[in-house]
Protein backbone atom coordinates (compact mmCIF):
# COMPACT_ATOMS: atom_id res chain seq x y z
CA UNK A 1 0.00 0.00 0.00
CA UNK A 2 1.20 3.46 -0.78
CA UNK A 3 1.06 6.02 2.03
CA UNK A 4 -0.44 8.50 -0.42
CA UNK A 5 -3.55 6.29 -0.94
CA UNK A 6 -4.27 6.35 2.78
CA UNK A 7 -3.58 10.08 2.99
CA UNK A 8 -5.84 10.70 -0.02
CA UNK A 9 -8.69 8.99 1.85
CA UNK A 10 -8.04 11.26 4.84
CA UNK A 11 -8.06 14.29 2.52
CA UNK A 12 -11.39 13.14 1.05
CA UNK A 13 -12.83 12.77 4.58
CA UNK A 14 -11.73 16.32 5.42
CA UNK A 15 -12.94 17.77 2.09
CA UNK A 16 -16.34 16.10 2.50
CA UNK A 17 -16.55 17.32 6.12
CA UNK A 18 -16.74 13.76 7.44
CA UNK A 19 -13.90 14.50 9.86
CA UNK A 20 -12.61 17.66 11.44
CA UNK A 21 -9.41 18.59 13.16
CA UNK A 22 -9.73 19.09 16.92
CA UNK A 23 -7.67 20.22 19.84
CA UNK A 24 -6.45 17.67 22.36
CA UNK A 25 -9.01 18.77 24.94
CA UNK A 26 -12.36 17.05 25.25
CA UNK A 27 -15.66 18.84 24.74
CA UNK A 28 -17.33 16.49 27.23
CA UNK A 29 -14.94 15.65 30.11
CA UNK A 30 -14.92 11.96 31.00
CA UNK A 31 -16.38 10.98 27.62
CA UNK A 32 -13.51 10.50 25.20
CA UNK A 33 -12.17 7.66 23.10
CA UNK A 34 -9.45 7.38 20.48
CA UNK A 35 -10.15 4.96 17.67
CA UNK A 36 -7.42 3.00 15.96
CA UNK A 37 -7.70 2.93 12.18
CA UNK A 38 -6.15 0.98 9.36
CA UNK A 39 -6.43 0.58 5.58
CA UNK A 40 -8.61 -2.08 3.99
CA UNK A 41 -8.25 -3.26 0.42
CA UNK A 42 -10.59 -5.26 -1.76
CA UNK A 43 -9.49 -7.57 -4.54
CA UNK A 44 -12.65 -6.50 -6.40
CA UNK A 45 -11.60 -2.83 -6.18
CA UNK A 46 -7.78 -2.88 -6.43
CA UNK A 47 -7.48 0.90 -6.84
CA UNK A 48 -9.53 1.75 -3.76
CA UNK A 49 -8.21 2.12 -0.21
CA UNK A 50 -10.70 2.47 2.63
CA UNK A 51 -10.01 3.80 6.09
CA UNK A 52 -11.60 1.56 8.72
CA UNK A 53 -12.04 2.65 12.32
CA UNK A 54 -11.94 -0.19 14.84
CA UNK A 55 -14.64 0.28 17.49
CA UNK A 56 -14.02 -3.23 18.83
CA UNK A 57 -10.38 -2.51 19.72
CA UNK A 58 -10.03 -2.61 23.48
CA UNK A 59 -7.99 -0.81 26.10
CA UNK A 60 -7.93 -2.37 29.59
CA UNK A 61 -10.65 -4.81 28.39
CA UNK A 62 -12.97 -1.95 27.32
CA UNK A 63 -13.94 -1.14 23.73
CA UNK A 64 -16.20 1.57 22.36
CA UNK A 65 -18.60 -1.11 21.11
CA UNK A 66 -18.85 -2.55 24.63
CA UNK A 67 -19.87 0.84 26.06
CA UNK A 68 -22.69 1.81 23.70
CA UNK A 69 -26.16 0.48 23.05
CA UNK A 70 -26.66 -1.43 19.83
CA UNK A 71 -30.10 0.03 19.15
CA UNK A 72 -33.23 -1.61 17.87
CA UNK A 73 -33.12 -4.21 15.12
CA UNK A 74 -34.80 -2.13 12.42
CA UNK A 75 -33.71 -4.28 9.48
CA UNK A 76 -36.40 -5.65 7.25
CA UNK A 77 -36.71 -9.40 6.86
CA UNK A 78 -34.35 -10.43 4.03
CA UNK A 79 -36.48 -13.37 2.81
CA UNK A 80 -39.46 -10.99 2.55
CA UNK A 81 -37.40 -8.50 0.54
CA UNK A 82 -36.25 -11.28 -1.81
CA UNK A 83 -39.79 -12.61 -2.29
CA UNK A 84 -41.15 -9.11 -3.09
CA UNK A 85 -38.19 -8.58 -5.43
CA UNK A 86 -39.37 -11.52 -7.56
CA UNK A 87 -42.95 -10.22 -7.91
CA UNK A 88 -42.44 -7.67 -10.70
CA UNK A 89 -41.01 -7.96 -14.19
CA UNK A 90 -38.51 -5.09 -13.98
CA UNK A 91 -35.77 -5.37 -11.36
CA UNK A 92 -34.36 -2.34 -9.57
CA UNK A 93 -31.29 -2.59 -7.33
CA UNK A 94 -29.57 0.31 -5.61
CA UNK A 95 -26.82 0.76 -3.06
CA UNK A 96 -26.53 3.87 -0.90
CA UNK A 97 -22.77 4.29 -0.97
CA UNK A 98 -21.04 5.11 2.30
CA UNK A 99 -24.37 4.97 4.14
CA UNK A 100 -22.93 5.65 7.61
CA UNK A 101 -21.06 8.68 6.28
CA UNK A 102 -24.40 10.24 5.32
CA UNK A 103 -25.58 10.51 8.95
CA UNK A 104 -24.01 13.21 11.11
CA UNK A 105 -23.10 12.64 14.76
CA UNK A 106 -24.38 15.06 17.37
CA UNK A 107 -21.45 17.41 18.20
CA UNK A 108 -21.72 16.52 21.90
CA UNK A 109 -21.03 12.84 21.05
CA UNK A 110 -18.01 13.34 18.79
CA UNK A 111 -15.42 13.01 21.58
CA UNK A 112 -15.88 9.22 21.49
CA UNK A 113 -15.00 9.20 17.79
CA UNK A 114 -11.54 10.76 17.97
CA UNK A 115 -8.43 9.48 16.25
CA UNK A 116 -4.85 10.48 15.56
CA UNK A 117 -3.41 11.04 12.09
CA UNK A 118 0.27 11.43 11.33
CA UNK A 119 0.91 13.98 8.54
CA UNK A 120 1.91 12.19 5.32
CA UNK A 121 2.13 8.95 7.35
CA UNK A 122 5.36 10.16 8.95
CA UNK A 123 5.52 8.69 12.48
CA UNK A 124 8.44 10.99 13.33
CA UNK A 125 6.06 13.97 13.23
CA UNK A 126 3.58 14.83 15.97
CA UNK A 127 0.14 13.35 15.32
CA UNK A 128 -2.83 15.57 14.52
CA UNK A 129 -6.08 15.11 16.45
CA UNK A 130 -9.31 14.56 14.51
CA UNK A 131 -12.85 13.46 15.23
CA UNK A 132 -15.56 11.98 13.07
CA UNK A 133 -18.51 14.22 12.28
CA UNK A 134 -20.45 11.29 10.80
CA UNK A 135 -21.20 7.76 11.90
CA UNK A 136 -18.79 4.95 11.18
CA UNK A 137 -19.57 1.27 10.93
CA UNK A 138 -19.94 -0.04 14.47
CA UNK A 139 -22.54 -1.87 16.60
CA UNK A 140 -25.04 1.01 16.56
CA UNK A 141 -24.67 2.12 12.93
CA UNK A 142 -27.25 -0.24 11.33
CA UNK A 143 -29.98 0.98 13.70
CA UNK A 144 -28.98 4.64 13.36
CA UNK A 145 -28.66 4.70 9.58
CA UNK A 146 -31.88 2.73 9.02
CA UNK A 147 -33.69 5.12 11.39
CA UNK A 148 -32.43 8.12 9.34
CA UNK A 149 -33.24 6.48 5.99
CA UNK A 150 -36.76 5.63 7.15
CA UNK A 151 -37.24 9.19 8.43
CA UNK A 152 -36.05 10.65 5.11
CA UNK A 153 -38.41 8.43 3.14
CA UNK A 154 -41.34 9.27 5.45
CA UNK A 155 -40.69 13.03 5.15
CA UNK A 156 -40.92 12.63 1.37
CA UNK A 157 -43.81 10.20 1.54
CA UNK A 158 -45.18 9.19 -1.84
CA UNK A 159 -45.98 5.84 -3.43
CA UNK A 160 -42.35 5.18 -4.37
CA UNK A 161 -41.13 5.99 -0.85
CA UNK A 162 -43.79 3.74 0.69
CA UNK A 163 -42.58 0.82 -1.42
CA UNK A 164 -38.90 1.63 -0.93
CA UNK A 165 -39.06 1.68 2.86
CA UNK A 166 -40.03 -1.99 2.97
CA UNK A 167 -37.44 -3.06 0.39
CA UNK A 168 -34.22 -1.73 1.93
CA UNK A 169 -31.81 -4.07 3.69
CA UNK A 170 -29.56 -1.61 5.56
CA UNK A 171 -28.32 0.43 2.57
CA UNK A 172 -29.25 -1.91 -0.31
CA UNK A 173 -32.53 -1.57 -2.16
CA UNK A 174 -34.08 -4.51 -4.02
CA UNK A 175 -37.35 -3.75 -5.75
CA UNK A 176 -39.28 -4.86 -8.79
CA UNK A 177 -42.16 -3.36 -10.67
Amino acid sequence: MKKCDYNMQKKWLVDEERIRRTSTSLNSPGKGWYLPHHPVFSMNKPNKTRVVFDCSASFKSISLNSQVLQGLDMMKDLPGILIRFREGKVAIAADREAMCYQVFVNPTDRDVLQFLWWPQGDLDKNPQHYCMTVHIFDVWSPARTIFELKGTLERNWNDAAKEAVSNFFIHDLLHSS
